[in-house]
């Protein structure tokens, strides 16, 4: 029997040869790791919340998950691939709104 649902996670795909920075998500919310679809190459993209440095994709990293281990996030998460960065990557996380977690952050 189903006690309790945890908070709905959610997910961006992510080309990293786009020019950054680039909102995932625009509120404060939990990063829980990344899959890295197409290998990262050439150089890093960096996760950030807003402007600071949480997380990054190095370049060489091969296809497969990493785990940012729940990571909160305060103001907004981002990535800001180098700009000769290749790759793809899906960006796990759970909004937080209001300290209530699961989808549809208002903004207010």
């Amino acid at each position: 029997m189903i006690t309790s649902i945890g908070p709905e996670a959610l997910y961006s795909v992510q080309n990293v040869a786009t020019d950054g920075p680039t909102a995932i998500y625009a509120g404060p919310c939990i990063l829980v790791g990344y899959h890295v679809n197409t290998a990262i190459a050439t150089a890093d993209a960096l996760l950030m919340d807003n402007t600071t440095m949480v997380a990054t994709a190095a370049s060489g990293t091969a296809s497969g998950w990493v785990s940012c281990g729940n990571m909160r996030i305060e103001t907004s998460l981002n990535i800001d691939p180098a700009d000769t960065a290749t790759g793809n990557m899906t960006v796990v996380y759970i909004p937080n709104n209001d300290g209530q977690m699961g989808a549809g952050y208002s903004g207010a």
